[in-house]
């Protein structure tokens, strides 16, 4: 498919869920060399999900990502309100198993079960671990 195909499919789907989303503005500096671990911030680019995720404490079509980090969150598994608190180990489950459970208030909002390598997975929850520490 061409990319404005998938741009048009995304824009869609931002659409349907009545929600108006505000992008956040980020600049990320993509590797400059294969041997290079990328950044975490690229990470976030590349899988998307700056596209539903601010790091910035608004809710836009997911929750926000930087308020998180090891705090307790309310989540819905099999119909049933949990509470939980969001460590390393949570952070890696919601995002490569995204249908397994559901933050509160975002039961009905879709997240695409990313194919993530391990090795960007960690620099990624790691890159989100440190945003929950950034007084911004």
């Amino acid at each position: 498919m061409k990319p404005c195909v998938y741009i048009l499919m995304f824009s869609l789907l931002l659409i349907s869920c009545g929600q108006s989303v505000r992008h956040e503005a980020v600049v990320v500096k993509e590797k400059t060399n294969e041997s290079e671990d990328p950044s975490g911030e690229y990470l976030y680019a590349k899988y998307t999900c700056i596209a539903c995720h601010s790091l910035k404490g608004q809710s836009m079509y997911g929750p926000p990502l930087n308020t998180i980090y090891m705090k307790n969150v309310e989540v819905v598994r099999n119909g049933k309100k949990r509470s939980l608190v969001a460590d390393r180990e949570y952070l890696e489950k919601a995002i490569m198993d995204p249908d397994f459970e559901r933050v509160q208030g975002f039961e009905q909002r879709l997240m695409p079960r990313p194919d993530i390598p391990e090795g960007d997975l960690k620099i990624l929850v790691d890159y989100l671990v440190l945003m929950n520490a950034s007084p911004d």
